[in-house]
């Protein structure tokens, strides 16, 4: 897998994935606004085929929170997403000397759930929230 830096989301996701993630136009949004460099992103290549997007924020110093990770609807359920989260988190231990990672799934996604429990994620709490439905997860590096 490659990791290519990158400032906008480019895969399509299925219709029900969509609300899932950020929308493309917040993405951009976000990248113009973030003067300080506390975000990236990055198309994730297996080959020459770009098969995902991921963002992160740093948040705080060591620690970043996985705000967006998606698959290309073409190239779902071949088990490229855990792999290409295992060597993700990988490389950014390795370039960006991270500690530890957050992320959160909206509640009741059963395949977000999965893929981060896979790869080392562990659930530390919900948001039940008239208008927040979230699980919060952690991955420390070991």
């Amino acid at each position: 897998m490659r990791f290519v830096p990158s400032k906008e989301m480019k895969i399509i996701l299925l219709p029900e994935q969509e609300e899932q993630l950020c929308t493309k136009e917040t993405i951009r949004e976000v990248f113009a606004k973030d003067d300080k460099g506390e975000c990236m992103a990055f198309d994730i290549y297996d080959g020459e085929d770009m098969v995902g997007f991921s963002m992160f924020c740093e948040y705080p110093k060591g620690s970043f929170f996985l705000w967006n990770y998606g698959i290309d609807a073409k190239y779902q359920n071949q088990g490229i997403g855990t792999r290409a989260l295992k060597e993700l988190l990988a490389y950014m231990v390795s370039n960006y000397e991270v500690k530890e990672f957050t992320t959160t799934y909206l509640w009741g996604n059963k395949y977000a759930k999965r893929l981060y429990e896979k790869v080392g994620f562990i659930e530390t709490d919900v948001i039940d929230e008239e208008d927040c439905h979230e699980v919060n997860m952690l991955y420390r590096v070991e």
